[in-house]
Protein backbone atom coordinates (compact mmCIF):
# COMPACT_ATOMS: atom_id res chain seq x y z
CA UNK A 1 0.00 0.00 0.00
CA UNK A 2 2.98 2.57 0.53
CA UNK A 3 4.60 1.79 -2.63
CA UNK A 4 1.71 3.42 -4.31
CA UNK A 5 0.94 5.66 -1.81
CA UNK A 6 4.42 6.86 -2.69
CA UNK A 7 4.13 6.79 -6.56
CA UNK A 8 1.12 8.94 -6.11
CA UNK A 9 2.91 11.64 -3.64
CA UNK A 10 6.23 12.20 -5.12
CA UNK A 11 4.36 12.04 -9.13
CA UNK A 12 1.99 15.12 -7.67
CA UNK A 13 5.20 16.74 -6.10
CA UNK A 14 7.56 16.30 -9.12
CA UNK A 15 4.52 18.19 -10.92
CA UNK A 16 4.01 20.76 -8.49
CA UNK A 17 7.60 21.67 -8.48
CA UNK A 18 7.88 21.80 -12.29
CA UNK A 19 4.61 23.24 -13.55
CA UNK A 20 4.51 25.99 -10.99
CA UNK A 21 8.38 26.03 -9.90
CA UNK A 22 11.02 25.42 -12.83
CA UNK A 23 7.90 26.83 -15.68
CA UNK A 24 7.24 29.88 -13.76
CA UNK A 25 10.58 30.71 -12.66
CA UNK A 26 12.99 28.93 -15.56
CA UNK A 27 16.59 28.64 -13.36
CA UNK A 28 19.28 26.52 -12.27
CA UNK A 29 17.91 26.65 -9.00
CA UNK A 30 14.16 25.16 -9.61
CA UNK A 31 15.79 22.68 -12.24
CA UNK A 32 18.17 20.83 -9.44
CA UNK A 33 15.14 21.22 -7.26
CA UNK A 34 12.89 19.26 -9.73
CA UNK A 35 15.40 17.04 -9.99
CA UNK A 36 15.20 16.13 -6.70
CA UNK A 37 11.66 15.49 -7.02
CA UNK A 38 12.66 13.35 -9.93
CA UNK A 39 15.13 11.28 -8.50
CA UNK A 40 12.06 10.41 -5.77
CA UNK A 41 9.33 10.07 -8.08
CA UNK A 42 11.68 7.21 -10.02
CA UNK A 43 12.75 5.77 -6.63
CA UNK A 44 8.24 5.14 -5.96
CA UNK A 45 8.50 3.31 -9.57
CA UNK A 46 11.55 1.34 -9.22
CA UNK A 47 10.43 0.08 -5.83
CA UNK A 48 6.68 -0.89 -7.13
CA UNK A 49 8.29 -2.37 -9.98
CA UNK A 50 10.83 -4.36 -7.66
CA UNK A 51 8.06 -5.74 -5.52
CA UNK A 52 6.19 -6.96 -8.47
CA UNK A 53 9.20 -8.77 -9.77
CA UNK A 54 9.99 -10.13 -6.23
CA UNK A 55 13.48 -7.66 -6.75
CA UNK A 56 15.03 -7.01 -4.07
CA UNK A 57 17.89 -5.47 -5.70
CA UNK A 58 16.34 -3.33 -8.02
CA UNK A 59 14.59 -2.24 -4.56
CA UNK A 60 17.08 -1.36 -3.03
CA UNK A 61 18.99 0.01 -5.72
CA UNK A 62 15.77 2.21 -6.71
CA UNK A 63 15.54 3.74 -3.25
CA UNK A 64 19.48 4.39 -3.42
CA UNK A 65 18.31 6.83 -6.19
CA UNK A 66 16.09 8.84 -3.72
CA UNK A 67 18.84 9.76 -1.66
CA UNK A 68 20.24 11.95 -3.98
CA UNK A 69 17.43 14.44 -3.34
CA UNK A 70 18.84 16.05 -0.18
CA UNK A 71 21.97 16.87 -2.33
CA UNK A 72 19.85 18.13 -5.71
CA UNK A 73 18.02 20.08 -3.08
CA UNK A 74 21.49 21.49 -1.16
CA UNK A 75 22.36 22.44 -4.57
CA UNK A 76 19.35 24.17 -5.75
CA UNK A 77 19.56 26.58 -2.84
CA UNK A 78 23.07 27.36 -3.17
CA UNK A 79 22.07 28.26 -7.00
CA UNK A 80 19.58 30.20 -5.63
CA UNK A 81 21.81 31.99 -3.65
CA UNK A 82 24.02 33.46 -6.52
CA UNK A 83 27.01 30.84 -5.44
CA UNK A 84 28.27 27.50 -7.39
CA UNK A 85 25.90 24.53 -7.33
CA UNK A 86 28.21 22.03 -6.87
CA UNK A 87 25.38 19.92 -8.68
CA UNK A 88 27.68 17.04 -9.42
CA UNK A 89 27.69 16.27 -5.75
CA UNK A 90 23.99 15.01 -6.59
CA UNK A 91 24.80 13.01 -9.18
CA UNK A 92 27.64 11.46 -7.33
CA UNK A 93 25.23 10.20 -4.42
CA UNK A 94 22.60 9.04 -6.74
CA UNK A 95 25.23 6.95 -8.82
CA UNK A 96 27.04 5.93 -5.46
CA UNK A 97 24.33 5.01 -3.55
CA UNK A 98 22.58 3.52 -6.30
CA UNK A 99 25.74 0.55 -7.32
CA UNK A 100 26.11 0.46 -3.00
CA UNK A 101 23.09 -0.48 -2.16
CA UNK A 102 21.92 -3.01 -5.20
CA UNK A 103 25.38 -4.90 -5.22
CA UNK A 104 24.50 -5.11 -1.24
CA UNK A 105 21.62 -6.50 -1.36
CA UNK A 106 21.36 -10.12 0.35
CA UNK A 107 24.60 -9.74 1.23
CA UNK A 108 25.74 -9.61 5.41
CA UNK A 109 26.97 -6.06 4.39
CA UNK A 110 23.91 -4.51 3.52
CA UNK A 111 22.93 -2.73 7.07
CA UNK A 112 26.09 -1.44 7.10
CA UNK A 113 26.06 -0.12 3.48
CA UNK A 114 22.57 1.18 4.17
CA UNK A 115 23.70 3.18 7.14
CA UNK A 116 26.39 4.72 5.33
CA UNK A 117 24.80 5.44 2.17
CA UNK A 118 21.54 6.96 4.33
CA UNK A 119 24.61 9.27 6.84
CA UNK A 120 26.51 10.70 3.48
CA UNK A 121 22.46 12.33 2.31
CA UNK A 122 22.10 13.28 5.61
CA UNK A 123 25.21 15.38 5.40
CA UNK A 124 23.81 17.27 2.38
CA UNK A 125 20.82 17.37 5.22
CA UNK A 126 22.87 19.04 7.20
CA UNK A 127 24.29 21.54 4.63
CA UNK A 128 20.64 22.49 3.97
CA UNK A 129 19.96 23.40 7.05
CA UNK A 130 23.16 25.80 6.85
CA UNK A 131 21.54 27.32 3.63
CA UNK A 132 18.32 28.19 4.85
CA UNK A 133 19.50 29.69 8.35
CA UNK A 134 21.24 32.27 6.07
CA UNK A 135 18.35 33.28 4.13
CA UNK A 136 15.91 36.19 4.76
CA UNK A 137 12.73 34.19 4.38
CA UNK A 138 13.55 32.53 7.57
CA UNK A 139 12.57 35.18 9.70
CA UNK A 140 8.86 34.91 7.76
CA UNK A 141 8.90 30.90 8.73
CA UNK A 142 8.47 29.98 5.12
CA UNK A 143 11.48 27.98 5.60
CA UNK A 144 10.73 25.59 8.54
CA UNK A 145 9.10 22.88 7.08
CA UNK A 146 12.45 21.62 5.47
CA UNK A 147 14.49 23.29 8.31
CA UNK A 148 12.41 20.70 10.96
CA UNK A 149 12.58 17.66 8.41
CA UNK A 150 16.46 18.27 7.78
CA UNK A 151 17.00 18.29 11.53
CA UNK A 152 14.75 14.98 11.50
CA UNK A 153 16.89 13.57 9.17
CA UNK A 154 20.03 14.51 10.18
CA UNK A 155 19.30 13.04 13.79
CA UNK A 156 17.47 9.80 11.95
CA UNK A 157 20.82 9.18 10.18
CA UNK A 158 22.69 9.45 13.79
CA UNK A 159 20.71 6.65 15.01
CA UNK A 160 20.72 4.31 12.24
CA UNK A 161 25.34 5.01 12.56
CA UNK A 162 24.46 4.31 16.26
CA UNK A 163 22.31 1.15 15.63
CA UNK A 164 25.54 -0.73 13.39
CA UNK A 165 27.47 -0.89 16.70
CA UNK A 166 24.47 -1.46 19.13
CA UNK A 167 22.50 -3.46 16.82
CA UNK A 168 23.81 -4.67 13.56
CA UNK A 169 21.06 -7.13 12.83
CA UNK A 170 18.97 -3.76 12.66
CA UNK A 171 15.67 -5.71 12.51
CA UNK A 172 13.28 -7.03 9.62
CA UNK A 173 14.63 -5.50 6.38
CA UNK A 174 11.16 -5.15 5.27
CA UNK A 175 9.86 -3.04 7.87
CA UNK A 176 13.00 -0.86 7.83
CA UNK A 177 12.03 -0.06 4.11
CA UNK A 178 8.72 0.97 5.07
CA UNK A 179 9.99 3.06 7.66
CA UNK A 180 12.30 4.77 5.34
CA UNK A 181 10.16 4.62 1.92
CA UNK A 182 7.33 6.64 4.89
CA UNK A 183 10.13 9.20 6.29
CA UNK A 184 10.96 10.33 2.59
CA UNK A 185 7.41 10.93 2.36
CA UNK A 186 7.24 13.07 4.66
CA UNK A 187 10.58 15.24 3.83
CA UNK A 188 9.49 15.07 0.20
CA UNK A 189 5.95 16.91 1.21
CA UNK A 190 7.87 19.03 3.65
CA UNK A 191 10.47 20.35 0.80
CA UNK A 192 7.69 20.51 -1.75
CA UNK A 193 6.24 23.37 0.76
CA UNK A 194 9.60 24.91 1.33
CA UNK A 195 11.14 25.21 -2.35
CA UNK A 196 8.11 25.82 -4.39
CA UNK A 197 7.26 28.87 -1.96
CA UNK A 198 10.74 30.40 -2.81
CA UNK A 199 10.60 29.40 -6.22
CA UNK A 200 6.96 31.48 -6.84
CA UNK A 201 7.97 34.18 -4.45
CA UNK A 202 11.04 35.23 -6.05
CA UNK A 203 8.97 34.70 -9.97
CA UNK A 204 6.73 37.64 -8.01
CA UNK A 205 9.38 39.22 -7.24
CA UNK A 206 11.23 39.28 -10.18
CA UNK A 207 8.26 41.54 -11.15
CA UNK A 208 7.85 43.92 -8.23
CA UNK A 209 11.28 44.03 -7.05
CA UNK A 210 12.84 44.55 -3.48
CA UNK A 211 12.57 48.18 -2.79
CA UNK A 212 13.41 50.21 0.91
CA UNK A 213 13.51 53.65 1.94
CA UNK A 214 16.80 55.27 2.12
CA UNK A 215 16.97 54.78 5.99
CA UNK A 216 15.71 51.18 5.68
CA UNK A 217 17.87 50.49 3.00
CA UNK A 218 21.30 51.38 5.24
CA UNK A 219 20.09 49.44 8.31
CA UNK A 220 19.12 46.01 6.18
CA UNK A 221 22.30 46.35 4.16
CA UNK A 222 24.83 46.98 7.09
CA UNK A 223 23.31 43.80 8.74
CA UNK A 224 23.34 41.94 5.82
CA UNK A 225 27.08 42.46 5.30
CA UNK A 226 28.09 41.85 8.96
CA UNK A 227 26.23 38.18 8.24
CA UNK A 228 28.15 38.35 4.81
CA UNK A 229 31.99 39.00 6.95
CA UNK A 230 30.98 36.52 9.28
CA UNK A 231 30.01 33.83 6.76
CA UNK A 232 33.43 34.63 4.72
CA UNK A 233 31.19 35.54 1.81
CA UNK A 234 33.07 37.54 -0.55
CA UNK A 235 30.67 38.15 -3.60
CA UNK A 236 28.13 41.37 -2.60
CA UNK A 237 28.58 44.46 -4.63
CA UNK A 238 27.15 48.01 -4.01
CA UNK A 239 25.78 49.81 -6.98
CA UNK A 240 25.03 53.52 -7.34
CA UNK A 241 23.34 54.64 -10.52
CA UNK A 242 22.88 57.74 -11.50
CA UNK A 243 20.34 59.73 -14.21
CA UNK A 244 22.99 61.46 -16.68
CA UNK A 245 22.55 65.60 -16.49
CA UNK A 246 19.39 65.51 -14.02
CA UNK A 247 19.39 68.99 -13.41
CA UNK A 248 19.21 69.69 -17.47
CA UNK A 249 16.67 67.74 -17.30
CA UNK A 250 14.89 69.01 -14.45
CA UNK A 251 14.72 72.54 -16.13
CA UNK A 252 14.02 71.43 -19.68
CA UNK A 253 11.33 69.09 -19.13
CA UNK A 254 10.26 70.51 -15.90
CA UNK A 255 9.28 69.51 -12.44
CA UNK A 256 6.18 66.78 -13.41
CA UNK A 257 7.79 65.23 -16.43
CA UNK A 258 11.32 65.13 -14.73
CA UNK A 259 9.17 62.97 -11.83
CA UNK A 260 7.83 60.40 -14.07
CA UNK A 261 12.16 60.29 -15.61
CA UNK A 262 12.78 59.28 -11.99
CA UNK A 263 9.82 56.61 -11.66
CA UNK A 264 11.02 55.32 -14.97
CA UNK A 265 14.25 55.39 -13.69
CA UNK A 266 13.37 53.54 -10.43
CA UNK A 267 11.32 51.25 -11.75
CA UNK A 268 14.34 50.73 -14.67
CA UNK A 269 16.74 49.69 -11.71
CA UNK A 270 14.55 47.75 -9.96
CA UNK A 271 13.71 45.26 -12.68
CA UNK A 272 17.16 45.22 -14.00
CA UNK A 273 18.12 43.55 -10.60
CA UNK A 274 17.22 40.26 -8.83
CA UNK A 275 14.03 39.58 -6.56
CA UNK A 276 16.94 39.16 -3.82
CA UNK A 277 18.99 42.21 -4.52
CA UNK A 278 17.93 44.95 -1.95
CA UNK A 279 17.19 48.16 -3.97
CA UNK A 280 16.79 52.26 -2.82
CA UNK A 281 16.14 55.40 -3.82
CA UNK A 282 18.78 58.16 -2.44
CA UNK A 283 17.40 61.09 -4.85
CA UNK A 284 15.09 61.39 -7.84
CA UNK A 285 18.44 60.77 -9.79
CA UNK A 286 20.34 58.22 -7.18
CA UNK A 287 19.62 54.63 -6.84
CA UNK A 288 21.68 52.15 -4.83
CA UNK A 289 21.82 48.70 -4.90
CA UNK A 290 23.41 45.74 -2.62
CA UNK A 291 23.52 42.30 -4.30
CA UNK A 292 25.18 39.30 -3.87
CA UNK A 293 26.55 38.00 -7.08
CA UNK A 294 29.94 37.08 -8.78
CA UNK A 295 31.46 40.20 -10.53
CA UNK A 296 30.66 39.04 -14.21
CA UNK A 297 27.05 38.71 -13.46
CA UNK A 298 27.22 42.30 -11.62
CA UNK A 299 28.48 43.47 -15.23
CA UNK A 300 25.77 41.55 -17.15
CA UNK A 301 22.95 43.42 -14.59
CA UNK A 302 24.69 46.92 -15.27
CA UNK A 303 24.80 46.12 -19.03
CA UNK A 304 21.48 45.47 -18.84
CA UNK A 305 20.35 48.35 -16.97
CA UNK A 306 22.11 50.97 -18.99
CA UNK A 307 20.58 49.66 -22.44
CA UNK A 308 17.48 50.25 -21.18
CA UNK A 309 15.47 52.67 -23.04
CA UNK A 310 11.98 52.32 -21.77
CA UNK A 311 11.52 56.35 -21.73
CA UNK A 312 13.29 56.87 -25.33
CA UNK A 313 10.38 58.59 -27.25
CA UNK A 314 9.53 60.55 -24.03
CA UNK A 315 12.76 62.16 -24.24
CA UNK A 316 13.11 62.40 -27.69
CA UNK A 317 9.99 64.54 -27.85
CA UNK A 318 11.63 66.88 -25.47
CA UNK A 319 14.70 66.92 -27.38
CA UNK A 320 16.77 65.89 -24.03
CA UNK A 321 19.21 62.51 -24.26
CA UNK A 322 17.99 60.38 -21.62
CA UNK A 323 20.77 58.24 -19.68
CA UNK A 324 22.23 56.54 -17.04
CA UNK A 325 26.19 56.14 -15.59
CA UNK A 326 26.67 53.77 -12.92
CA UNK A 327 29.83 53.03 -10.19
CA UNK A 328 29.75 49.77 -8.47
CA UNK A 329 32.41 48.67 -5.66
CA UNK A 330 32.57 45.03 -4.19
CA UNK A 331 33.56 43.64 -0.96
CA UNK A 332 36.46 42.40 -2.03
CA UNK A 333 38.26 45.38 -2.63
CA UNK A 334 36.60 47.97 0.03
CA UNK A 335 35.50 44.80 2.77
CA UNK A 336 32.36 45.14 4.51
CA UNK A 337 31.66 48.60 5.87
CA UNK A 338 28.53 50.30 3.76
CA UNK A 339 30.04 53.78 4.07
CA UNK A 340 33.10 52.65 2.57
CA UNK A 341 31.31 50.52 -0.05
CA UNK A 342 28.90 53.71 -0.64
CA UNK A 343 31.63 55.99 -0.97
CA UNK A 344 33.34 54.12 -3.48
CA UNK A 345 30.50 53.33 -5.42
CA UNK A 346 29.81 56.90 -5.62
CA UNK A 347 32.72 58.21 -6.39
CA UNK A 348 33.16 55.84 -9.56
CA UNK A 349 29.15 57.33 -10.58
CA UNK A 350 31.26 60.37 -10.36
CA UNK A 351 33.68 59.63 -12.50
CA UNK A 352 31.15 57.70 -15.04
CA UNK A 353 29.13 61.24 -15.17
CA UNK A 354 32.50 63.32 -15.51
CA UNK A 355 33.41 61.13 -18.49
CA UNK A 356 30.42 61.67 -20.51
CA UNK A 357 28.06 59.70 -19.00
CA UNK A 358 26.12 56.67 -20.00
CA UNK A 359 28.65 54.31 -18.90
CA UNK A 360 29.52 51.90 -16.22
CA UNK A 361 32.75 52.40 -13.56
CA UNK A 362 34.18 50.16 -11.21
CA UNK A 363 35.69 51.47 -8.11
CA UNK A 364 39.38 50.79 -7.96
CA UNK A 365 40.70 51.30 -4.28
CA UNK A 366 43.58 53.72 -4.93
CA UNK A 367 41.38 55.98 -6.56
CA UNK A 368 38.90 55.73 -3.83
CA UNK A 369 41.74 56.75 -1.29
CA UNK A 370 42.84 59.91 -3.11
CA UNK A 371 38.88 60.70 -3.67
CA UNK A 372 37.96 60.29 0.13
CA UNK A 373 36.93 63.21 2.08
CA UNK A 374 39.48 64.98 4.64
Amino acid sequence: MIGITHVALTTLCTLLMVGLGFLARPGKATALWSTAFIAAMLTAYGTVIAAELGSEMLGLAAFGMMLSAPAFIWAGLRADRGVGSRWWTGVLVAVCSTLALGISAGQPSYPAVFCIAYAAAAVFAALTITELLRRPEKGRGVTVPLLVMSVVYLVVAALRLASITVAPGLGDLAILREANLLGMLVYLVCAIVTLLFLAREDSIHSQTGVWFTSAGFSDIAAQRLQRAERAREGEWVLVEARLDDAEDLRTAAGTTTFREFARWFEERVRSSFPADADVAALADDRVVVLIARPTETVRQLIRRLLEARDAADIAQDLAVNLSASVGWATVSDFGYDLEVLQHAASTAAQRAVATGGDRAERAVPAAAALDAPG
